[in-house]
């Protein structure tokens, strides 16, 4: 049964779903925070297959809308990565006191995974028991620095107010935030458990940034889903097999 639910972040309101399998009375279950991708929302169809396929393992899962995102308050031109973490670490925190809570995943979608690396590398793997990369979108940064996010080109060294794309507007501290977030450094920070997870058929992100961050952790497996596209077309479901 989903539930709909509201916490407060840094950044005001945000609404998320929540799932929980069937329990007894008193008991607990994993649960996974589930972080999307830019321009996205809590209940796209992938995020609906993902969550679905987690609660088929008996894995509860929170979906939630970003700031400047779906339901959640702020503005898309407002929203930063950095912003994006302030979120999720709220998130970690309505869960630990959910009574239902028994271990808490942090499972993280393009540039949710980027959040999701930023967040488990300041809260550590005694909260997050483990941390899960879909496609996250490293290239955001180089993106940044070189001049063309998602489509939108710039000059790097005289950034413009505000840059247009596909799913809106972003504004000139998306683009100062991303050029410097300290990805890999918070990445080697998380020592607990890793999956990444990355399609051959990605047309947004390149399998070598993937790649690269599991040569820089010991503690990370990396799948390769071969034919796969960005948001895990053809079957999103398949991520699930590799989520416990």
């Amino acid at each position: 049964m989903t539930k709909r639910i509201t916490y407060n972040s840094p950044n005001g309101k945000i609404v998320g779903l929540l799932d929980l399998p069937e329990l007894a009375t008193g008991g607990k279950c994993p649960i996974a925070i589930l972080l999307h991708g830019i321009g996205d929302h809590k209940a796209t169809p992938f995020m609906n297959t993902v969550s679905a396929s987690l609660q088929q393992k008996g894995i509860g899962t929170l979906r939630i809308d970003f700031n400047g995102h779906g339901e959640s308050d702020g503005s898309f031109t407002d929203m930063t990565i950095t912003s994006e973490v302030g979120d999720a670490i709220a998130a970690i925190h309505y869960v630990e006191q959910l009574p239902q809570t028994e271990r808490i995943l942090l499972v993280g979608h393009s540039q949710g995974g980027v959040a999701s690396i930023l967040t488990a590398g300041q809260i550590g793997n005694e909260t997050i028991d483990h941390l899960v990369l879909l496609a996250p979108a490293v290239v955001l940064r180089d993106g940044a620095r070189n001049g063309n996010i998602l489509g939108g080109t710039f000059n790097p060294y005289q950034l413009p107010e505000t840059l247009p794309i596909v799913w809106g507007v972003l504004g000139r501290n998306y683009i100062e935030d991303a050029k410097q977030l300290p990805i890999h450094e918070e990445f080697v920070k998380y020592k607990g458990k890793t999956t990444i997870i990355h399609g051959t058929a990605d047309e947004v992100v390149p399998t070598s940034y993937s790649e690269e961050l599991k040569r820089l952790s010991r503690n990370a497996e990396l799948v390769i889903l071969n034919g796969y596209g960005h948001s895990f077309e053809p079957d999103a479901s398949i991520v699930g097999k590799y989520i416990s």
